[in-house]
């Protein structure tokens, strides 16, 4: 009878040191599917958030600085680490590690069992885009926005010729667009008031989506930040990721 305690007492062991492989092995497995490195917060677009907040005060060569635990407002994440933020002294780039930009896209990922496309870029878009082709009076909807996967962001300066010759780059690459289910904005570097600019846009019969001059700034801010302000045209998915930038339509799609 006693033999068989120191037995019993190895078996416990093993079964115990068994049970915490397993337990290490699922934590293991946990922090490998999960979003937990930035890389894989990177390509969770869908669960990208609306805000993020500064774990640090953030201070800028100019003298400006963000908050520690004040949000602000999420514009893009870029592979290499570098989010883009909207705060009221504009739109800056920070790093990763000072927000909680990694555990906000975990949180999003454990509190729904499936995919699901949150449209962070349509919530900037949404009441900000009018379209002369879809009504005169109203924004467009943000359901409405949300039908696309993704947007051809356009500068152009209110100038006939150059609108003429946007229009026509857009209109030879209209197959290109349908495929992608890509839909062109366009933004106008100047801000006019608003009867003249509607003026313009009937003048020039305009039948694609445009932000209105009141948000012209803060869109061009949000959108085209230090790394595209040399940029004319961006092709952003819904999200907001970049998926490309270029000088020309033409270039910018190809």
């Amino acid at each position: 009878m006693t033999s068989s305690l120191p037995n019993k007492i190895n078996t416990a062991l093993k079964n115990l040191s068994i049970g915490s492989l397993l337990t290490l092995s699922a934590l293991s497995a946990t922090a490998t599917t999960g979003p937990d490195s930035y890389a894989e917060a990177f390509n969770k677009d869908g669960r990208w958030p609306q805000y993020v907040t500064p774990n640090q005060k953030i201070v800028f060569e100019n003298g400006t600085s963000l908050s520690a635990t004040i949000p602000v407002v999420f514009s893009r994440a870029y592979e290499d680490g570098t989010l883009a933020v909207v705060d009221r002294i504009g739109a800056v780039l920070i790093d990763y590690t000072k927000t909680d930009f990694t555990q906000q896209v975990s949180e999003l990922v454990e509190k729904s069992g499936e995919e699901q496309n949150f449209d962070n870029f349509i919530r900037q878009l949404g009441r900000r885009v009018f379209d002369l082709s879809h009504s005169k009076t109203k924004a467009v909807s943000e359901k409405v926005l949300s039908e696309y996967d993704s947007f051809l962001i356009c500068k152009s300066r209110m100038d006939s010729d150059v609108l003429d010759q946007l229009k026509a780059d857009l209109t030879a690459n209209e197959d290109w667009l349908k495929a992608h289910n890509c839909r062109p904005i366009i933004v106008f570097e100047e801000s006019v008031r608003n009867a003249e600019f509607y003026k313009f846009l009937e003048t020039n019969e305009i039948n694609f989506p445009v932000v209105v001059p009141i948000f012209t700034k803060g869109f061009i801010d949000f959108t085209f930040t230090q790394r595209e302000a040399d940029a004319v045209h961006l092709w952003i998915n819904k999200n907001g990721k970049l998926l490309a930038k270029g000088s020309s339509v033409e270039k910018t799609l190809r």
